[in-house]
């Protein structure tokens, strides 16, 4: 496990009151699985982190992590993460993200011979895709039991089914991004609109001020041009009294 990895997972703060609200469905396979594998319960943490953008997004980041287990030296620990509308759906997904890991890890050791045989499991990084994918879909049919046939086809409806489900988690993930993105971008375009409608009714009262400024000087000015206009003609009618009187 690379430092980054490490900081991240002890970094995650459990919530142990919201792991026990939510502690159904998968939450319980994933502690069976852990416990076929030796790893201590108390090695899990949960946290939760919700994204809102009112009133246009609301979504619930579900972080799972199982630490190291000092009695499972192999096992560097794992950490997953879900987002959803849901709280509780989200919770669920990371169940399964986990379990898939787990299995995946300790596929040979605890559980190629166990009763979590059919549970689709994570592919390894170290493992061939299309060698592990074609084993995993035809595993059941190596089953002996009294319906071989139904075996393997559970098996191989659960592991179509679980791709299927990798997919829309995915499909998922991204729409939240997305719809993140969009719903800040739009507060963030409203922000612009509103700034621009105050500059424009700043601008517009500016403008009105100047328009009644320059009708103000207008009038003005045509009184100043009426009031000389009669002062030049009461100086021209004094000054012709005046050459009236000479004579």
């Amino acid at each position: 496990m690379d430092a980054a990895m490490k900081t991240a997972m002890e970094s995650v703060t459990h919530d142990p009151e919201m792991y026990v609200r939510h502690h159904e469905g998968l939450v319980r396979w994933m502690e069976c699985v852990l416990q076929a594998a030796g790893i201590n319960q108390a090695c899990v943490k949960l946290s939760a982190q919700e994204t809102h953008v009112p009133p246009l997004y609301h979504s619930s980041t579900v972080i799972l992590v199982v630490m190291p287990d000092p009695a499972v030296p192999e096992f560097p620990g794992e950490m997953v993460s879900s987002t959803s509308f849901n709280l509780a759906a989200a919770i669920q997904s990371v169940a399964r993200k986990m379990i898939k890991r787990i299995v995946a890890r300790f596929w040979n050791a605890k559980f190629k011979e166990s009763i979590f045989r059919l549970i689709p499991r994570a592919i390894s990084v170290k493992e061939d895709r299309w060698a592990a994918i074609a084993a995993i879909a035809t595993a059941p049919n190596q089953e002996r039991g009294r319906d071989p046939h139904l075996l393997h086809c559970t098996g191989s409806y659960l592991f179509d089914v679980d791709n299927l489900m990798v997919d829309l988690e995915i499909e998922n993930s991204r729409l939240h991004l997305g719809q993140d993105a969009n719903a800040r971008r739009i507060l963030d375009l409203e922000a612009e609109v509103k700034g621009w409608s105050i500059a424009y009714a700043k601008a517009n009262e500016a403008a009105l001020r100047a328009n009644q400024e320059i009708y103000s000087t207008r009038m003005m000015l045509r009184e100043e041009v009426a009031r000389r206009a009669e002062a030049e003609e009461k100086l021209a009618d004094a000054q012709g009294d005046l050459e009236t009187a000479d004579y």
